[in-house]
């Protein structure tokens, strides 16, 4: 997603005449999860391209803008971000906007319109620095071997075929539109190639585009063909952008002169006609694109009509069927002219959340959105396989369009999975995606909190400054490919919930978007009122899909509900004839089955657990005492708890009892001095005893529990100058605390052997000198000798290591040195003295 960031700025401000393959490559080599990389790396792509070699025509930049509280914010942080109604994703130049990319909360077409001043503002300054920086450090540009259109070309091109060209364009039909192009642009490469073709076309037939019928577009036997440029199959092609953003073209594709070959039934031969006007192949497939925009545009701008015969400001005819599907949970079909959608909607729980990871979280979704395009839709043999880059970024596109519309999980608990198959394609695929799944999803008795639509918008520019684009609602793939502009906006009748645009120019100006904003509304709304004449209020979820309750318990309760090794609640759900029973730290637990009377009854079961585990148990465990009735105080931050039984392993952790009715977790970053996957690595299961040292509890109100400081303490043996520190520090589920001894701070000048390194840091490492007594030993102190990287010379956790205390600095953090201790023993020993004063237990040492 983040390349086709990049990627759809950045080409259109490459020279036209380009012609060298061009990687550009961008890594995120450190994040600080603070500032979003997204624009960053656009304004440093752009940066790179300006001071190299490559004919880059204007210095690109990216902004992000955020509305929090109703005020506009350039490039807000991560955290500002967390409450914005408004992401949105800029790039352009210091002249215009090129991209924009984005998602929002039923926002305003005017607010949007004020974020969009805001962030080009600001893009246009990135730009002035790219340029300051481009003068002082750039190469100076290759322009030898830029391709330009001969300056006749296209005017004699038009002079002879525009009036065919325009005829063909007018057929309503795509794959005979489409057939009847491929016709002309044959013709014009005959005549004006320095090489011509010997195909199995019959050229007479060729000039007749009046009565197009399907066998004319079939092979037959042969001696009859199609034209050459449409029968792609076996030809090798040339692609400017073979991830490209448009929906896919309905236009023939241009053929690799290079790869044509005997073998292909094709024949190139030297066109002898002298008294013609001759150009290279590639110059023709360009200038046979440029006459297509311009005769497009003449044709709409002199008949008022489209291809199809539409007005500019029309969508398309829209058929719906809605719940077609017997199986699925919910389905539509849905048609917006050449253009199809199936859509389906699947219900399921907590575990059915689609896990995603992205540089800031490894996190799960419940709703999302999978988009399928296959080359049938368009009538194209391909492979099928994974997903695309291309269906990556549409279906992104229609879940963010859908996500504001998505009821609460305490509304409707169920995990919402949509899909669309697009069977048909000539245009904004991804747009009927978004109607047709917001109709599924109602089908399946989700109840939307607004019904959503989308349209996409087009543009056509005149080649001349000065002329008024042509702003087309619902394009066609035709008018995709010749377009200007790909406008996608979707909404509900109040706002907007996504947008992307693409530029095929030098970019647009502010005033341009807004009229496509306009315009696309009152076609947003027109789409809306046809979803809503067939489906406006969600169904009743069919008998079919599971039903789902959420009950809340106490978090420290779930080890009880789990059972050892999972025994309870396996129980439960072979009992009760459960599809499953979710369970999450917060103590919410889902249980799911096909009966509503099932779950009721696991639902008391659990509840009869929940209360049994918080009833105070007596006495030593195993031990036949009478229960207690006064279980004692709660467990004390700072202690540290032996022989605690392991109640319930969860890949997070585990649940352990320290004092009778008092449980905690320990996470499995605490469970074990070196990191384990999981519990079962360091060798804990249910049953299990193990020492814990209570941390306090966390925002959740749950007692945060550490074995890993135990291993710690128990390791090291820590002194001081007047000898060994007590390590009798200690409870057991069986008694309580009756005293607690405190340590004195270490003092300047102090020594301390043997402390143990619990953290390790590029600039130094952390020691523990004395019980609840911590400090940094800079990696300057270290050693006599210089260090740059303490791991690397020794200094791993676990390692004991002499210290010196050199006091406070102005943090009030404590200070050690390891290099002033081995100085002063290298010193005692030269004196010939002994280290006997610092009065030293370890003989070891």
């Amino acid at each position: 997603l983040v390349a086709r960031l990049i990627d759809r700025p950045i080409r259109p401000m490459l020279h036209d005449g380009w012609q060298h393959e061009t990687q550009l490559l961008s890594w995120v080599l450190s994040y600080d999860k603070k500032n979003s990389y997204e624009p960053l790396a656009i304004c440093a792509s752009s940066a790179a391209l300006a001071i190299s070699e490559v004919p880059f025509l204007k210095p690109v930049a990216g902004v992000e803008v955020g509305l929090i509280d109703g005020q506009v914010i350039v490039n807000p942080t991560k955290e500002q971000m967390k409450n914005s109604t408004l992401q949105l994703t800029i790039a352009g130049t210091k002249d215009g906007i090129l991209m924009i990319e984005g998602f929002a909360d039923f926002v305003k077409e005017e607010v949007f319109i004020d974020a969009l001043q805001a962030g080009h503002k600001v893009i246009g300054e990135i730009c002035d620095a790219i340029s300051t920086f481009q003068s002082i450090a750039g190469s100076a540009k290759r322009v030898d071997t830029l391709r330009y259109l001969p300056g006749d070309l296209l005017d004699n091109m038009d002079k002879l075929f525009g009036d065919k060209i325009m005829e063909a364009l007018s057929i309503g039909d795509k794959h005979k539109r489409g057939y009847a192009v491929s016709q002309v642009e044959n013709l014009i490469t005959q005549e004006f190639s320095t090489m011509t073709y010997n195909t199995r076309a019959n050229n007479k037939k060729l000039l007749d585009l009046s009565n197009i019928d399907e066998d004319d577009i079939t092979v037959a036997d042969s001696n009859e063909t199609v034209d050459i440029i449409s029968d792609t199959e076996e030809i090798p092609i040339t692609d400017d952008d073979p991830q490209s953003e448009d929906e896919a073209s309905e236009l023939p594709k241009p053929i690799d002169i290079e790869h044509i070959s005997k073998d292909k039934e094709f024949i190139i031969t030297k066109n002898n006609n002298l008294d013609a006007n001759l150009y290279d192949p590639i110059d023709i497939k360009v200038g046979i694109k440029k006459l297509l925009v311009r005769v497009l545009r003449r044709m709409i701008q002199t008949t008022g009509n489209r291809s199809d015969g539409r007005k500019v400001d029309e969508v398309r005819p829209i058929d719906i069927e809605t719940n077609f599907l017997p199986g699925a949970h919910g389905s539509t079909l849905f048609t917006r002219g050449e253009t199809q959608a199936i859509a389906t909607a699947t219900l399921g729980s907590k575990a059915m959340e689609a896990k995603y990871e992205t540089l800031d979280e490894l996190a799960a979704k419940r709703f999302y959105l999978q988009y399928k395009f296959p080359p049938s839709s368009v009538g194209e043999v391909g492979r099928v396989g994974g997903i695309s880059r291309r269906e990556v970024g549409h279906g992104n596109l229609a879940e963010r369009a859908l996500i504001p519309s998505i009821p609460s999980s305490d509304k409707f608990p169920y995990s919402i999975r949509a899909e669309s198959l697009i069977t048909e394609s000539c245009g904004s695929s991804s747009m009927a995606t978004v109607c047709g799944c917001c109709l599924a999803m109602l089908d399946a008795g989700v109840p939307l909190t607004s019904m959503v639509a989308g349209v996409a918008m087009g543009l056509i520019l005149g080649e001349k400054e000065g002329e008024e684009p042509l702003i087309l609602t619902d394009i066609l793939g035709l008018e995709d490919a010749l377009g200007t502009m790909d406008f996608k906006v979707a909404g509900d009748s109040e706002g907007i919930t996504t947008f992307q645009l693409d530029i095929k120019s030098e970019g647009l100006t502010v005033d341009i978007i807004s009229k496509a904003l306009q315009q696309a509304k009152a076609g947003r709304l027109h789409v809306l009122d046809i979803m809503k004449k067939h489906l406006s209020e969600p169904r009743r979820v069919k008998d079919t899909v599971p039903k789902i309750i959420t009950l809340t318990v106490p978090p420290e309760s779930l080890g009880k509900i789990i059972g050892p090794k999972g025994k309870t609640i396996q129980s439960l759900i072979e009992t009760y004839s459960l599809i499953n029973i979710n369970i999450e730290d917060e103590g919410i637990v889902q249980i799911e089955a096909f009966s509503i009377d099932k779950i009721e009854e696991a639902k008391e079961a659990i509840l009869k657990i929940v209360d049994e585990s918080g009833k105070p148990s007596g006495g030593k465990r195993g031990s036949d005492k009478a229960p207690r009735e006064d279980i004692g105080p709660p467990p004390e931050v700072g202690m540290i708890y032996r022989d605690c039984e392991v109640t319930g392993v969860h890949n997070f952790g585990v649940f352990v009892e320290v004092l009778p009715g008092h449980e905690g977790l320990v996470h499995i970053s605490e469970l074990d001095i070196k990191k384990v996957p999981d519990p079962a690595a360091a060798g804990i299961a249910v049953g299990s005893k193990i020492d814990v040292k209570c941390l306090g509890v966390n925002e959740k109100k749950q007692m945060r529990l550490s074995r890993r400081q135990v291993q710690l303490r128990d390791n090291g043996v820590n002194t001081t100058a007047s000898g060994v520190l007590p390590s009798d520090i200690i409870l057991t589920p069986e008694t309580i605390k009756t005293d607690q001894v405190t340590y004195p701070a270490p003092q300047e000048g102090q020594i301390f052997r043997n402390c143990l390194i619990d953290q390790v840091q590029n600039f130094g490492v952390f020691v523990n000198v004395l019980p609840g007594h911590r400090g940094l030993v800079h990696v300057s102190e270290l050693d006599t000798k210089r260090i740059t990287d303490p791991a690397s010379a020794g200094f791993n956790v676990g390692v004991k290591i002499d210290v010196k205390c050199l006091g406070y600095n102005d943090k009030k953090q404590l200070r050690f040195s390891r290099k002033a201790v081995v100085l002063d023993d290298i010193e005692s020993i030269t004196k010939n003295k002994t280290i006997q004063s610092e009065k030293i237990e370890d003989k070891s040492t």
